[in-house]
């Protein structure tokens, strides 16, 4: 089994203190068939990954073609479109 460490950076100032998160890089393939490079917050609960609808355009996803649908946690609720097909790359 390999086990993979992510560096964390400290965000900003929360009502409990410091909040340090792991972030890696990851390469995201979607339509458009071009990889793209974002760094995200690696979160191994999560049920799914949101991504700000700026990253639509440059997957070639077309945000007016998905049905939206709301999701909720600890912060509230949102309204998101949902995407399945999306290839990504982590590490070599």
């Amino acid at each position: 089994m390999v086990v993979a460490r992510f560096p964390f950076r400290r965000i900003g100032r929360e009502y409990l203190g410091t909040i340090q998160r792991p972030y890696a890089t990851v390469l995201l393939q979607g339509k458009s068939r071009q990889w793209v490079s974002v760094e995200m917050v690696v979160d191994s609960g999560a049920d799914y990954t949101l991504l700000p609808a700026t990253y639509a355009e440059l997957l070639g996803i077309d945000l007016a073609a998905r049905v939206p649908t709301t999701t909720f946690g600890v912060g509230g609720s949102e309204t998101v479109h949902l995407y399945k097909s999306l290839s990504i790359r982590l590490g070599d």
